[in-house]
């Protein structure tokens, strides 16, 4: 590759990346105001995830009459972890359009550092740069 070759990839490269950097920046701001719901098949508890956190939790009334206190916990943390997931899906759906189709943000919480999440990096460099 000449001199100006170069000089010219890395032009590219450079308007990519704030190009990327821009929507990223968008991306946060609606994944700060996004949430995700769940419930019960019987929808005596509810949880609400806003921004990847826990931001709501309601159990109707009758949940201490039909459950005893295990199952409730039991219940409880299933719904919290399908909100969960429903907001994981809304996240990725959206950081995929710029990242790719390989991205996950459960890799990135759950196994940073490790050797899937380095393959993931490069799987996104990939995507946006053509090499890596």
């Amino acid at each position: 590759m000449s001199r100006g070759e170069y000089g010219h990839r890395l032009e590219e490269m450079l308007e990519r990346f704030h190009d990327v950097r821009n929507q990223l920046g968008e991306i946060q701001a609606e994944v700060a105001a996004a949430d995700a719901s769940a419930e019960t098949v019987d929808g005596l508890v509810r949880v609400t995830v806003a921004g990847g956190k826990i931001s709501r939790l309601w159990l109707d009334p009758a949940v201490y009459r039909r459950y005893d206190p295990q199952t409730l916990a039991r219940l409880i943390v299933e719904t919290i972890e399908r909100a969960q997931g429903a907001f994981n899906d809304r996240v990725n759906a959206r950081y995929r359009e710029v990242l790719g189709p390989g991205f996950d943000i459960r890799d990135i919480a759950t196994t940073p550092g490790s050797e899937e999440a380095e393959e993931r990096i490069r799987q996104t460099s990939r995507h946006l740069f053509g090499s890596g």
